[in-house]
């Protein structure tokens, strides 16, 4: 969510710098946004504290035992909420800001060094785009399987189970195939 607020920001400072309502009212909006943030995060993590149990065979595990459809729309809301709309407000403000840099020329200035200036740029671009890369890589996988219990009803218990029986089922048959070649090859010679 702070990536979120940091990249409005440096959308009204690099875009629109003379905006009267950015500079008059910048205290209140970034305060407004990050009230707003502190409230998502909070809702979240509170409702999430109704819908946790453990497990009476492993006390360990923290889960959502049970997928109701309540359930399912906290996790779909959440996703929405905490993933989706950041990361759409992340990607376009970015782009924006890389789409008016690329064409910049700043007024009244010569460029001397032409090279030098578009070194600058494409190493600022390569940053915001290793920040909004670097955000979606950690953060998606969370929310995937959010998303993924909300659809399909199972909680991260069930999801493990169904991985490890899949990878075992997998794994069994590449022992099989690789051992029937083995097989083959060593009848052959």
């Amino acid at each position: 969510m702070t990536l979120c607020i940091i990249s409005i920001d440096r959308y009204f400072v690099i875009v629109r710098p003379l905006s009267s309502f950015y500079r008059l009212y910048k205290r209140q909006f970034i305060g407004g946004l990050l009230a707003l943030a502190a409230i998502m995060v909070t809702g979240s993590t509170i409702s999430a504290l109704f819908y946790a149990r453990v497990y009476p065979d492993d006390t360990k595990f923290c889960d959502l035992t049970a997928i109701t459809p309540g359930v399912a729309s906290y996790l779909i809301l959440s996703s929405t909420t905490l993933f989706i709309i950041p990361s759409l407000t992340l990607a376009i403000t970015y782009s924006k800001i890389i789409n008016y840099m690329r064409n910049y020329v700043r007024p009244g200035e010569s460029i001397i060094d032409p090279d030098a200036e578009n070194y600058k740029r494409k190493k600022f671009i390569r940053m915001l785009m290793s920040i909004t890369g670097a955000y979606l890589s950690i953060s998606w996988p969370f929310f995937a399987t959010f998303i993924g219990m909300a659809i399909t009803s199972r909680s991260l218990r069930q999801f493990d189970s169904a991985i490890r029986r899949k990878a075992k089922m997998h794994l069994t048959a590449i022992y099989k195939r690789v051992r029937s070649r083995i097989l083959t090859t060593d009848t052959a010679t």
